[in-house]
């Protein structure tokens, strides 16, 4: 069963017993609500009964999910807009070409969890079509509450981000988290052009209170900690890699040394490791390729 936080009047995230996985609502503001009003929905999931309390919340506030704002398209954080059926769903611009891409990939991680945690009856999980397409910080039509979507590749190439200036608030997607370090799919420069988007956020105090897409919401000093020790693994990734092909060092050379770079979260976790290999992989094609 999730649990359910209220990070600020009438914005509440639900952690799922999945991988810790955040997913948000929306309220309209104190006051404000009346029946049928539009709610703002976040990465629903992640087990049917934990996308069924979220849409008990909603029966409770006497509002409805009007709007799904997706964070990016892995298998967790798509699995349940299906049960939403009359929300307009908001993603990146990227979302359409990599699932597309990916599609297969993402169908069969729905499937080996539904396998791996049945349930009855078991909902059916179609991937969601985007009704809005967001190529650049946008203010979020509708919305029940001032909000913007800010895109954020690097992770994925379709990641984007969901920003509550009056409350501020940021729904992060797959960064910032207290409990692993960077996954990085897409691209180094991108995850760290993100990592300084949001940055400046913090910075500039717009920010007060970050949802990692998993593990705990952070305040926004906590916050920044993480963030300065992510990009400092970033960067240590990419020096490493970039000294060994400077020097003229084959592919495996740069491997072996990034594989060095010590791991500064959870160095003792499986999955932690597989993705720390990941990472350092994708650091030595993408600088090879760039001919350093």
């Amino acid at each position: 069963m999730s649990r359910r936080e209220e990070v600020a009047p009438g914005v509440i995230v639900f952690r799922s017993s999945v991988y810790s996985m955040a997913s948000g609502l929306v309220l309209p503001r104190p006051g404000k609500a009346r029946a049928g009003a539009p709610a703002l929905l976040v990465d629903p999931g992640v087990l049917p009964s934990e996308v069924m309390a979220i849409s008990e919340e909603l029966q409770r506030a006497g509002a409805r999910a009007a709007l799904l704002l997706l964070t990016h398209s892995d298998w967790d954080h798509v699995s349940g807009a299906s049960q939403f059926p009359g929300a307009r769903v908001i993603c990146s611009s990227a979302y359409p070409a990599r699932v597309s891409a990916s599609r297969r990939e993402i169908e069969e991680e729905i499937e080996s969890f539904a396998t791996a945690f049945p349930s009855r009856p078991r909902p059916r999980v179609v991937i969601p079509e985007a009704g809005t397409l967001v190529g650049s910080e946008s203010l979020i039509l509708d919305s029940p509450r001032t909000a913007r979507a800010v895109p954020s590749p690097g992770h994925t190439s379709d990641g984007l981000a969901l920003l509550l200036p009056d409350e501020g608030v940021l729904f992060a997607g797959d960064y910032l988290c207290a409990l692993e370090i960077p996954f990085v799919e897409s691209s180094f420069p991108e995850f760290r052009r993100t990592l300084a988007r949001f940055r400046r956020l913090l910075m500039e105090g717009a920010v007060h209170k970050v949802v990692p897409g998993h593990g705990p919401w952070l305040d926004a000093a906590t916050a920044r900690d993480v963030l300065e020790q992510d990009d400092r693994y970033l960067a240590s990734l990419e020096t490493a890699v970039g000294k060994v092909l400077e020097l003229g060092g084959t592919g495996e050379e740069a491997l072996g040394a990034a594989a060095g770079v010590a791991v500064h979260r959870g160095a003792q976790d499986a999955d932690i490791v597989r993705g720390h290999r990941r990472n350092c992989a994708l650091a030595v094609r993408e600088l090879a390729a760039g001919g350093v």
